[in-house]
């Protein structure tokens, strides 16, 4: 059992408003409260394009078919085949009293490896490193290997990373730092009704 629960997504949201420059301050403060509250918006052209590639993905290795559009689908599928879909990711954490539940979706978990996939316009090497979305799914699995597979529609990246001993601290770290910082802006309260421990198994 645990009191409530993080994601990768509201992590993100969150750091995604800290980084935010003024211009896209206004935008990226009303996208996290958006968020933390679950409020359903509908998905950005940049998040429509990513669901509609991975679901291509999915078709052609579910069928063991090859897209004619788009031969990153087909490259992307090499890698992926045979692996379990949108697998739950979870493991409890302990902090400051409570119990932590980290959740995740992952797209694809084959054999010691998580992969993820992403359909972008353009892709600069490192694209990734700062998300918190490896750390968190390689802390809920224990597997060594976790890699992004990214698509700009012309060519595959890949982006790997991989477990290391301070995992867990750093994830706990993460989670600290979040609450402190709900806490100084006096948004705990609603993080904490939005995302009770019962809302997840």
């Amino acid at each position: 059992m645990h009191d409530c629960y993080v994601t990768t997504t509201l992590f993100n949201s969150w750091l995604f408003y800290l980084k935010s420059r003024e211009k896209r301050e206004k935008k990226a403060h009303t996208d996290f409260l958006n968020c933390l509250n679950k409020v359903k918006t509908e998905p950005t052209e940049a998040m429509q394009r990513g669901i509609e590639f991975e679901d291509m993905v999915r078709l052609c290795d579910g069928k063991q078919l090859y897209s004619r559009k788009d031969d990153t689908v087909n490259e992307i599928v090499d890698y992926i085949s045979g692996g379990l879909w949108q697998q739950t990711v979870t493991k409890t954490i302990e902090v400051n009293g409570l119990k932590v539940l980290v959740y995740g979706k992952a797209d694809v978990i084959e054999k010691d490896t998580i992969y993820d996939i992403k359909r972008v316009k353009h892709y600069e090497i490192g694209k990734y490193g700062h998300s918190v979305q490896h750390k968190l799914y390689l802390f809920c699995t224990g597997l060594p290997i976790f890699k992004y597979l990214v698509s700009d529609g012309q060519s595959v990246f890949v982006e790997t990373y991989t477990s290391y001993k301070n995992l867990n601290a750093d994830v706990q770290a993460l989670i600290i730092e979040f609450f402190e910082w709900l806490q100084k802006v006096d948004l705990f309260e609603t993080y904490f009704e939005k995302w009770k421990g019962e809302d997840k198994a």
